[in-house]
Order: C-alpha cells, then structure tokens, then sequence
C-alpha cells in the first residue's frame, strides 16, 4: 500500500532534479534573473523541507539518504553552470567584475566529485564483498550544502542598485568561500577516516 507521507518526502527529494534542469534553460534562454532567483530559491527550500518532513512523520528511508546526496548536487552544480557561464559572459563584454571567482567553484567541484567516487567505490566493494561499507553524511555537509546555494543565488542576484549590488556580490562570494573552507574540512576528514586509516603503514607488518 502506498504511503502518501512518503510520496510526499519524496517527490519532495526528487524535484530538486527537474527543476534545476528547468532553472538552467531559463538561464540561457535569457528569461528574467528573477524567475531563475526564485526557482532556485524553491528547490534550496525542498531541501530542508524534505528532511524535516522526514524526521517528523517517521520517514527516513536509505532510498532518501542515498538520493538526497545527488539531489543537491543536481542543484549546486546548475548554480555553479549558471556562475561559471555569467562570469565567462562577464570577460566577454568587459566587464572588470566577476560574481564568483573560479577557484572556488573548482575546490567545490572536486569535493564533489570525490565523495561520489568514494560512495561509488564503497558501493561496489559492498556489492563484491557482500559486507557493509559505512559512510554517513559529515555533520558540516548540509551547512557547505545551504552557504553554497544561499551564496551562489545571492551572488547572481543584479540588483537595482550599484551599491547594494556590489555588497550582495561580496556577501554572496563570502558566503561561497565558506562553503569552499568547509569542503576542505570535511574532505581531509573523509581521508583520515575513509582513505588513509585504510592504507597499510610503511613499516609495520600484519601479526601472523
């Protein structure tokens, strides 16, 4: 039987997908900032909503822990596209501003790419060993999750004035390099705990 609660959550987690599809067609087919701004401002919304509903209603499932992971990384990386290009867009036309240093985004990319990699590789040696890889989310994940979305929508944001613009720009570039920071953080974490702890040590052999 179906649980409408569960669908709810779900659907919730999974919208996230979709809809930054959406955003990122907004964004090059030259529609309003604001429409975009809004949007993505909904779907950073679902993912607080959809884990909260969770804790609420009982509703923690391993389908949502495992997707909800990619889900903001669906949303993240359409707002890094929408950065990137806007800064690219920026050199072009001259402009002597950029909104997100590219340093940045790279430093938030490769965590990402390696924390899939590390779940992927803990995926398949669960599937060929037949034992029980644990790898929770690091405590500080959904802070990195919520500065970078807030900093990169914040960031975009042209608004009307020159000055207020430019503070908004700062505020949101701050707010990315906190997530940038926080990355690092929970990457050399993930070593220690995951990568190095794994590696035999020079020196030392196995008991017999």
């Amino acid at each position: 039987m179906l649980d409408p609660k569960l669908l709810i959550v779900n659907a919730l987690t999974l919208s996230r997908f979709p809809g930054s599809l959406v955003m990122v067609h907004l964004y090059l087919t030259g529609v309003d900032q604001w429409y975009i701004l809004v949007l993505a401002a909904l779907l950073g919304f679902t993912d607080a909503l959809d884990g909260y509903l969770a804790r609420c209603w009982n509703r923690e499932t391993t389908f949502g822990k495992v997707v909800d992971p990619f889900m903001d990384k669906a949303l993240i990386w359409s707002l890094m596209f929408i950065a990137v290009h806007n800064n690219l867009a920026l050199y072009v036309i001259g402009w002597p501003y950029v909104v997100i240093p590219l340093a940045l985004l790279g430093v938030l990319i490769v965590y990402d790419a390696t924390v899939i990699g590390l779940r992927i590789i803990f995926w398949i040696r669960e599937w060929l060993e037949g034992r029980k890889y644990e790898m929770p989310s690091h405590y500080l994940a959904k802070l990195k999750t919520v500065l970078v979305i807030v900093g990169l929508i914040v960031a975009y944001a042209d608004l009307e004035y020159d000055t207020i613009s430019w503070l908004s720009k700062l505020f949101g570039i701050g707010l990315v390099s906190g997530a940038a920071i926080l990355a690092l953080k929970i990457g050399w974490d993930y070593y220690e705990r995951y990568v190095r702890s794994r590696i035999p040590r020079l020196g030392k052999t196995k008991p017999v």
